[in-house]
């Protein structure tokens, strides 16, 4: 292993439980439609860094820890026991918001909901016990503020 990818894989470890999969989320989302955007990329980091779980992570090591999550998924699979666990990670309703927001966000981000994202959203929404109703709200509300964002998409940056 470089040294690159052990000071990669030394960041990752540093992460509490609740961060690494949130980082595994958002590589989900991310990956979805089978394609790397950029836009959804800038998104995730955007947003994880804004999170409590991530006080302290540098946007550099977040995004190392990204891409080498991206690097040990293999795109083909539908990560569904991946997603149980996520989900089952958070048992707090306010927490299990965030989780289904972040997907939702970073999924968005490139402007589009194609359908492979849209069942995966459909299914971490059924593993985080909530409705499709709930669903349906929070991808309006992701799509309502990325539209009247000023930078549109991405997403903006966190306010620290």
């Amino acid at each position: 292993m470089s040294i690159l990818n052990r000071l990669k894989r030394a960041i990752f470890d540093d992460m509490t439980p609740e961060a690494r999969d949130l980082v595994d989320l958002a590589v989900l989302a991310i990956i979805k439609d089978c394609a790397i955007h950029d836009d959804e990329r800038a998104s995730a980091v955007n947003l994880l860094l804004s999170l409590p779980w991530f006080q302290g992570i540098e946007r550099a090591a977040l995004e190392g820890a990204i891409e080498e999550a991206i690097g040990e998924r293999d795109f083909r699979q539908s990560h569904s026991a991946l997603t149980a666990r996520i989900a089952r990670r958070f048992d707090d309703p306010d927490a299990r918001e965030v989780v289904l927001g972040i997907a939702a966000f970073v999924v968005l981000a490139d402007g589009h909901l194609d359908e492979r994202e849209a069942a995966w959203l459909e299914q971490l929404t059924k593993e985080l016990g909530m409705g499709k109703a709930r669903l349906d709200e929070i991808v309006a509300d992701v799509r309502e503020f990325l539209k009247e964002s000023p930078g549109g998409y991405p997403a903006p940056p966190p306010q620290r």
